[in-house]
C-alpha cells in the first residue's frame, strides 16, 4: 500500500487560509467576553450594554452605566465592593418587545452601575412564573435574585426544612411582580460545585428548588 505525502495538502491549506483572512479580520472577529457568556442554563439570558469598568479603590469592577428607563423603585440589596448595591428593573434596550429586565447594580450618586443583568421575568416559561438567578458559592455565601408574579411573601427553605424570609423583597421594583434578593450563608457539607441546596417558597404555596430553576452565568 502506498502512503500519500502530506506536504502538498498542508501547503494548499496554508494558501487557502492566507487568502481568506487578513490581520484586520482577526482583530474584528467576534469572541467570547466575560460579560457575554456563550451559553447558560437559561434560554432567555438577558444582554447588557457595552461593558466598561468602575474603579473602586484598588478594584476595577466590570459592568456598564445604566441607560435603560427605570420601571419602578430601587430595592436595597446590601453592599458589594464596599458600596450600596440595589436591585432594579428597566426596559430592556436589547428587546424589540419592550420586555422588563431586572438587574443588580451599584448605586453611584444618582447613577446606577449595572453589574448583572439577572432576570427577564416576562419570558419565564414555567407555569408558576418564578424566575431565579444565582445560588452559587461566593466568599462563603450564596446570593439569589428572583421575581414572582403577583404580591407574595418570599421565603428561603433550607435542606432541614427551616424557612426564613428573603433578605429583601418588594412589589414596587417591577409592577405586577414581587422582586426579591437574598444573601445566605453557605453551610459546611454543601456541594461547592453545585448551587445552594435551598428552595424558594411563597405564602401562596409555590415552591421551587434553586438547583432546578436558577441559572448562573
Amino acid at each position: 500500500m502506498r502512503t500519500l505525502g502530506t506536504a502538498p495538502v498542508t501547503l494548499l491549506l496554508i494558501a487557502l487560509l492566507g487568502a481568506c483572512g487578513t490581520d484586520e479580520d482577526s482583530a474584528t472577529a467576534p469572541g467570547l467576553r466575560a460579560e457575554e457568556p456563550a451559553s447558560s442554563s437559561s434560554p432567555t439570558t438577558p444582554t447588557r450594554p457595552e461593558s466598561t469598568t468602575l474603579q473602586l479603590g484598588s478594584l476595577d469592577v466590570v459592568g456598564s452605566w445604566e441607560t435603560g428607563e427605570l420601571l419602578g423603585e430601587r430595592m436595597p440589596a446590601g453592599t458589594a465592593y464596599g458600596v450600596p448595591q440595589v436591585v432594579y428593573a428597566v426596559a430592556d434596550t436589547a428587546s424589540t418587545q419592550g420586555d422588563a429586565l431586572v438587574a443588580l447594580g451599584l448605586q453611584q450618586g444618582d447613577r446606577l452601575f449595572r453589574t448583572l443583568p439577572a432576570l427577564t421575568p416576562e419570558k419565564e416559561e414555567a407555569a408558576d412564573g418564578i424566575d431565579l438567578y444565582g445560588g452559587n458559592l461566593a466568599d462563603g455565601n450564596y446570593e439569589l435574585v428572583g421575581a414572582v408574579p403577583g404580591t407574595v411573601t418570599v421565603s428561603i427553605e433550607g435542606p432541614d426544612g427551616r424557612s426564613t424570609e428573603a433578605t429583601s423583597q418588594s412589589g414596587a421594583v417591577l409592577p405586577g411582580w414581587t422582586v426579591f434578593h437574598h444573601r445566605g450563608t453557605w453551610r459546611p457539607g454543601w456541594d461547592q460545585v453545585q448551587l445552594a441546596p435551598v428552595a424558594v417558597t411563597t405564602d401562596t404555596g409555590a415552591r421551587v428548588e434553586v438547583r432546578e430553576r436558577s441559572w448562573s452565568g
